[in-house]
């Protein structure tokens, strides 16, 4: 028997795939023949343009073309169907934003689609013809020869430009994540309705990469240049492109915009396909009559662990059925037979339950880390407040003291009077201080006050500095060799391997609180936060489902399957409740608001699944309304734990 996943992939999966790239295959000739109409567009010469358009698009020359952009826009849909993903990652830094776009998957990623960018431009320019049409052409003036078509070039290299700039963008802003669609849809009048939008916002997006690579152009580009007329032996025309006066060609920025716009338009029309088709609604069988049958039944997709796309529609089937599909939940309300147990259900709302409890203690974990956190910070500032107290208080102590002892004797103190003074110092006794050669000796900076240090040479004596003596006073201390007798002189091992590092520590711990290092290095203010309703959509459907399904049964439900599973429904539903409450109360949490609500800030890169966690929020509480309308005064008596009882009151006083 094959996995569920193996299933999927062979039984769904690539035919929603295969019919993505057909629609896209199909919708291309309509687009290219926009384009080659625009490109030839000629104000001055309208019936000549028209001619030429029609020719160009029904010449083999043409359609030979046509089919070479076909081939590369298919290769860019195939990378779609095999880096796609279904759960959101997270980026905690700046370091691991670097790190995933660096990636060697994701290079080749970026490697074939500057290559496939170039070979799209390169047939732009055979459909455009004219001055685009060749890399070399004749050169003016009485001398013969071939000269370096730069205009060719520099279209080719704006599209390998624009290919290696889609593929960092495609990962990094998600683009290859398959988003569900709150609102369900036909898929025509999704498609119908994003095709202005998408050509306006590819438009838009083509215009700036030519403002940048204009720029890198003029820099760069005499670097292609040169090689190219090395090599090939070809001649520089008198007016170059990359220079000032050869990048003020607006007919050139019209056909880079032009080339820009339909590339970044085919690939984004075929990856929003590719997401409307695999995301649509897919029906799971409740049960099997066979238990032998490859097709995957709906409670065990919903505990699929290998493939997260085949979970996400389980759950989303089972949010719909539950709320508009009577003979499918009559199915999951039905007794086994024969045993006349509720396996369908109890499988079904186990998996559910299962997922809201991970959930919650997924949140009660990182409640409690963080206010370990705030606790720790406050300790921190209340024992830094205490230290400046004490410390300064002891400055006070020591000036009065020592000014004293300065002006009230003319004469040294005895032994045991510079003892005391000794033992009266902020930094210890004679005894607190470890002979020369075992260690580093502390030497304290002065204060204005007596201090110690220790005699290089003489382990038995110690050298008491006060503003009133400076005299040698023998150590009560052991000698050396008596302390340490059972000591070996020899260094560890380890100690010894680490002893070459020892030195970069310090500059490490400069390099740490460069604002370079941490402007890299320090997280994002709520990836923490984020990384906890990565799957918050799983969630959300979950508890729609499970509400749908417990109002429903209080109808359709003859067997009573569902009121046995309700205090465990109840109980998981106000534990998420509350830990989500407790979670927005944090001070960690920036935005416990409508994110909408609030001004954009530039901190980290904009997070979607913000709208999502406010969303869960907003689900549990009408969750937990539906359920308490539905059943009202009968929930009284369900058992539950008291402080559940009272948020249940609350509820059905509309409190809550």
């Amino acid at each position: 028997m094959a996995s569920n996943k193996d299933w999927y992939m062979k039984d769904v999966f690539h035919w929603r795939t295969g019919a993505s790239i057909a629609w896209s295959m199909l919708l291309l000739p309509p687009a290219l023949g926009v384009y080659i109409c625009l490109a030839h567009f000629s104000l001055l010469h309208p019936t000549a343009w028209l001619i030429g358009w029609i020719r160009t698009c029904f010449s083999f020359h043409g359609m030979s073309c046509i089919f070479l952009v076909l081939l590369c826009s298919l290769f860019a849909g195939f990378s779609n169907a095999m880096s796609y993903i279904a759960v959101p990652y997270i980026h905690r830094n700046r370091v691991s934003i670097i790190l995933s776009v660096t990636r060697p998957p994701r290079l080749l990623h970026a490697a074939g689609h500057a290559l496939l960018g170039g070979v799209t431009a390169w047939s732009c320019c055979k459909l455009i013809g004219g001055s685009y049409q060749e890399l070399s052409t004749r050169c003016n003036g009485e001398e013969s020869g071939l000269c370096l078509n730069e205009r060719h070039l520099f279209l080719v290299l704006f599209g390998a430009f624009l290919g290696a700039v889609y593929s960092v963008a495609y990962f990094l802003h998600r683009q290859n994540l398959l988003t569900f669609n709150i609102i369900q849809q036909v898929k025509f009048f999704q498609v119908k309705s994003s095709v202005p939008q998408s050509v306006l916002k590819n438009s838009v997006w083509a215009l700036r990469l030519c403002a940048y690579y204009f720029a890198f152009y003029y820099l760069c580009g005499c670097l292609f240049k040169s090689w190219l007329l090395t090599n090939l032996q070809l001649q520089e025309l008198p007016i170059p492109v990359d220079s000032i006066r050869g990048l003020l060609d607006v007919r050139l920025l019209w056909q880079a915009w032009l080339v820009g716009t339909i590339i970044t338009h085919l690939w984004t029309f075929s990856l929003y396909l590719f997401k409307v088709f695999n995301t649509e609604v897919y029906e799971f069988p409740i049960e099997t009559a066979f238990s032998t049958s490859e097709e995957c039944t709906l409670y065990r997709a919903l505990g699929q662990q290998n493939s997260p796309l085949v979970k996400y529609l389980a759950y989303q089937d089972l949010s719909i059925l539950a709320e508009h599909s009577p003979a499918r939940r009559k199915q999951i309300f039905t007794l086994s037979q024969p045993g006349g147990h509720p396996h369908n259900w109890t499988r079904i709302s186990s998996e559910c339950l299962a997922l809201i409890a991970s959930l919650t203690d997924r949140l009660i974990v990182h409640q409690e880390w963080a206010a370990n956190g705030i606790n720790r910070e406050k300790r921190m500032q209340i024992e830094e407040e205490k230290k400046k107290k004490k410390n300064q208080s002891g400055k006070d102590t020591q000036r009065a003291s020592s000014s004293t002892s300065f002006y009230s004797t003319a004469t040294s103190p005895g032994p045991h009077q510079r003892i005391a003074t000794l033992s009266a110092t902020p930094y210890g006794t004679p005894a607190d201080y470890p002979a020369p050669g075992y260690g580093t000796p502390r030497t304290p900076a002065r204060h204005n006050a007596s201090y110690s240090a220790v005699t290089p040479g003489r382990g038995d004596s110690v050298w008491v500095d006060s503003p009133g003596s400076q005299s040698y006073v023998p150590s009560t201390r052991r000698p050396i060799h008596e302390q340490y007798s059972g000591m070996s002189p020899q260094r560890p091992p380890y100690l010894s391997f680490r002893r070459p590092f020892v030195f970069l520590q310090p500059r490490i711990a400069v390099i740490r609180q460069l604002p370079l290092y941490r402007y890299f290095v320090d997280p994002f203010p709520e990836a923490d936060n984020r990384l906890l309703f990565t799957d918050t959509q799983l969630h959300i459907w979950a508890l729609e489902a499970l509400a749908s399904l417990v109002a429903a049964s209080y109808t359709e439900d003859s067997y009573g399957v569902v009121q046995k599973s309700l205090p465990d429904i109840l109980t998981e539903m106000l534990a998420l409740y509350n830990a989500l409450e407790k979670l927005l109360k944090l001070p960690t949490l920036l935005t416990a608001r409508d994110p909408r609500e609030l001004k954009v800030t530039r901190i980290g890169p904009a997070h979607p699944d913000d709208q999502l966690r406010n969303d869960l929020r907003t689900t549990v509480k009408t969750s937990l309304h539906r359920i308490s309308s539905t059943f009202s005064k009968h929930l009284k008596s369900v058992p539950l734990a008291l402080e559940y009882k009272k948020q249940l009151d609350e509820l059905m006083d509309y409190k809550i």
